[in-house]
């Protein structure tokens, strides 16, 4: 009895305080790392999910871990313009800039909310750990100017983060093949920015103004997110095969993908479905296009278009399309209702493992790429919005699938792709095939292992830091990192001067002679 309780005591003594803290996101690029934290609370830790009434759903399913209300009073105007601007990312052709001035407006405005809301919490309940995603610069800035052991949550590449080299990605879509292999792209790939550039400058740099001001008047003095990054533990859930490995320091960690290793049944009515489907020889097309994207209008119909001329022309061939947030419902024409199927919503992860099921078509999420390669998928992305259109290059590159433009792609062209798509996935031969296989193995044991990787993080994080990891050269000034050279060029230049003097006199008397 004694021995238990003391263990009891220890076990107390020892446990830690991690707050998570996101603002505006995809459930899709969080929902990991509560799969990661939430076992933690069952070793008597205590997890806090720090958000607004947005975000507080994403945690839903974790009872264990504890929910706060952040306050942030604007909130409800800020979803208002969340609703009027998403039309244009609909209409936008990438990651634009002036999506990327949205959200920076967004991030603005929310800053001082967070940063406060995060120091109340601190100083009550003191946190041993606080995790945020990149964009939560108020959290970011608050774990780094109060010396917190911080953990940052974010994609690798953007904003030259975790690059080997860097061209601003999120508006010039550029390969890391590209950027090692041409000069130019390296030093002039923001040259083809410059149109699209142009008329954003102004609020950009009115955006720069306002983050300048916010935290000068809070008395806040914290550098750019991009050296704040390089001096803590950052987790990228990112898929090296699906992006292109590249040179990390030891801090920067892809950790992908994350799912969990069990998945909810199915359910009894589109289990009876799909087992119809295999015993019969019929191949499924599965259609969805996340929780977030809206595709009514034409490229919905485009697809509604290919998957029936689809139907019309192969009897052993069924669509499952998930109309999650598509206003505009359609209906299967007379004679395909068996093999054209609308659903409101499906469990994806264990409809994607079916056997039956021999194809998916994406708008491109980050969840749904990883299902997709974990369930040994080929992949056709139509990427809608943000980092949509650089996933979709991935999947292309990596040889898992196609990428399907969603402003010019045709029913015709579509359908070819579908078609080619299955064909060279069922032959054992072609590069499609090995690649999605090699995939899935990846997939499936990166997840187990990433599983174990990020629970000693948090756990290493918590307890005795990461300083090990950060390189040295993180904290080191400008002119620390390249005084040596600099130095070494003026010592040159200093030593050759006479030398190049009397050169430049000798030529001047021959001249004149």
């Amino acid at each position: 009895m004694k021995i238990y309780v003391i263990s009891l005591l220890l076990q107390f003594l020892s446990a830690y305080h991690i707050a998570i803290s996101l603002n505006f996101g995809s459930i899709s690029h969080v929902l990991p790392y509560f799969e990661i934290l939430h076992p933690m609370v069952e070793k008597g830790h205590t997890v806090t999910y720090l958000s607004t009434n947005y975000g507080l759903p994403f945690a839903k399913n974790f009872p264990n871990i504890t929910k706060k209300l952040v306050d942030y009073p604007d909130e409800p105007l800020m979803m208002e313009k969340m609703k009027v601007n998403f039309p244009k990312l609909m209409n936008s052709t990438g990651f634009s800039l002036g999506t990327l001035g949205m959200l920076g407006n967004m991030l603005a405005d929310s800053y001082l909310d967070f940063y406060n809301s995060i120091k109340k919490f601190d100083q009550e309940q003191h946190i041993d750990l606080l995790v945020c995603n990149m964009f939560n610069l108020g959290c970011v800035d608050y774990g780094h100017t109060n010396n917190k052991r911080l953990v940052i949550l974010g994609p690798l590449g953007f904003m030259g983060i975790g690059q080997t080299y860097y061209v601003p990605s999120a508006v010039t879509p550029m390969s890391q093949q590209e950027l090692l292999s041409s000069f130019y792209a390296r030093n002039f790939g923001f040259l083809k920015t410059i149109p699209e550039a142009l008329p954003a400058l102004p609020s950009i740099y009115n955006l720069y103004k306002d983050f300048t001001n916010i935290k000068k008047s809070a008395g806040i003095n914290s550098p750019f997110l991009t050296s704040v990054a390089k001096q803590h533990l950052y987790l990228a859930h990112s898929v090296f095969g699906l992006v292109k490995a590249r040179e990390l320091p030891p801090n920067i960690i892809p950790v992908g993908p994350i799912l969990p290793p069990t998945i909810e049944p199915l359910g009894d009515e589109m289990k009876a479905i799909l087992d119809n489907f295999e015993q019969n020889g019929t191949s499924v097309v599965y259609i969805a296009f996340g929780s977030a994207a809206d595709i009514s209008g034409s490229i919905a119909e485009r697809i509604y278009e290919t998957a029936k001329q689809l139907l019309n022309e192969n009897e052993k061939l069924a669509v499952i399309w998930a109309l999650v947030r598509t206003h505009q419902q359609f209906t299967a024409p007379p004679g395909l209702e068996d093999r054209f199927i609308f659903k409101h919503w499906v469990n994806q992860r264990a409809l994607l493992q079916h056997s039956a099921v021999k194809l998916f078509l994406t708008h491109g999420g980050v969840s749904s790429v990883h299902e997709g390669m974990y369930a040994g998928l080929p992949m056709i992305v139509t990427g809608i919005f943000a980092d949509q259109f650089a996933n979709a290059r991935s999947v292309e590159e990596a040889n898992l699938g196609y990428t399907n433009d969603k402003f010019k792609f045709t029913p015709e062209e579509l359908k070819t792709k579908v078609t080619k798509l299955m064909g060279e996935a069922s032959n054992p031969d072609s590069l499609i095939y090995q690649s999605v296989a090699k995939m899935k193995v990846v997939s499936k044991l990166n997840s187990e292992t990433h599983v174990v990787t990020l629970t000693n993080l948090f756990e290493m994080a918590a307890t005795v830091g990461y300083d090990h990891l950060v390189p040295v050269t993180a904290k080191m000034t400008w002119w620390e990192l390249n005084r040596q050279y600099y130095s070494f060029l003026a010592t040159i230049f200093l030593a050759s001067y006479p030398i190049i003097r009397f050169i430049a006199r000798s030529v001047k008397k021959t001249n004149k002679h």
